[in-house]
């Protein structure tokens, strides 16, 4: 028997919106207060970009409440904290979720505290780009947030604001200086999550630094930032076939276009299962998805025959229609 619908196979090329792979996720990459995660750097520098830098300590205070992560003087520093009462920093606004937000606290003018005129004022934290991050392309898309968790108390909004920058190397890829325009908030110095987001596109290469900059513009006060940021690489082109969305098409989408077979005209339970659009799932159907087929972790160029599963659910099929013909 042959599948009338062969003939339009060119439709199973239709592609779903690409999805990428997910290299670095600044929050949940995150390991503990004493691990420094793999590929990462945490820095404090007298500039965000091109300065002085020195690594941070691991099981270190950072804030004045006593968090621990890598730190150093002034109470600047990293951490994973998730605390609604006051996070790291004793200010309004704390409000951060462990794995969503990484927390981050430049230093100033630490003498306020006794603590010293820490000239670091901008902490980096630092993606470094590996051979293996490129194995699906090498165009990324880099997209998150940077948010100011401590907006003073109305008296020195100015000199509260902090500063973001995210730099390729020494390129600038994007920046917001920490004053928000009048009344987009009520708060001109705060930087709401709102002016703090970003989604930028970017082609990288191996030893490629990433850096996400907090600076405090050498104040103290309302310094305490959350990033949420990811780096997405090598968008992966799904096939309407690929039901089960992991990239190729083999017994396991096979298996649930069985589940999903209604035959001509009668309305499909999947309709993720219709390739061709005309509400069912039948011959017509299964012929583009057999043209789809990879087989697992599959290219869509090579296309194999389908192996004993997809040959027992089609053989299935095929008597089932013959005894109700």
């Amino acid at each position: 028997m042959k599948f009338a619908t062969l003939a339009i196979v060119g439709a199973g090329l239709v592609t779903l919106p690409a999805r990428g792979v997910v290299i670095a996720d600044l929050a949940a990459d995150y390991v503990d207060d004493l691990t420094l995660p793999a590929n990462y750097a945490y820095l404090e520098s007298d500039a965000p970009n091109g300065g002085t830098e020195l690594p941070l300590f691991e099981d270190t205070a950072v804030g004045n409440l006593g968090a621990i992560g890598f730190g150093s003087i002034g109470f600047m520093g990293i951490n994973a904290v998730a605390d609604d009462a006051g996070g790291i920093f004793d200010a309004d606004n704390n409000i951060t979720t462990l794995g969503v937000d990484l927390t981050v606290h430049p230093s100033g003018d630490g003498s306020v505290f006794g603590l010293g005129d820490d000239p670091n004022t901008s902490v980096i934290v630092r993606r470094t780009i590996t051979a293996a991050d490129l194995t699906t392309g090498t165009d990324a898309t880099i997209a998150g947030s940077f948010r100011n968790l401590a907006g003073g108390d109305g008296s020195d909004e100015l000199e509260d604001a902090v500063s973001v920058f995210i730099y390729q190397n020494n390129t600038l890829l994007f920046s917001v200086d920490g004053a928000d325009p009048a009344g987009t908030d009520g708060n001109i110095s705060q930087l709401s999550q709102a002016d703090g987001t970003f989604s930028i596109l970017a082609t990288l290469a191996v030893g490629d630094t990433i850096d996400f900059v907090v600076d405090s513009n050498e104040t103290f006060f309302a310094d305490e930032t959350a990033i949420q940021a990811t780096i997405e690489i090598g968008a992966v082109a799904l096939d309407p076939a690929d039901l089960d969305l992991d990239g190729d098409v083999d017994d396991a989408d096979f298996a649930l276009f069985f589940a999903a077979f209604s035959g001509p005209g009668v309305p499909t339970g999947n309709p993720a299962a219709d390739l061709d659009g005309d509400t069912d799932t039948d011959d017509a159907d299964f012929g583009l998805a057999f043209a789809a087929f990879t087989g697992p972790g599959g290219a869509a160029a090579s296309v194999p025959e389908p192996t004993s599963l997809a040959l027992m659910g089609l053989g299935g099929l095929l008597i089932a229609r013959r005894r109700r013909a």
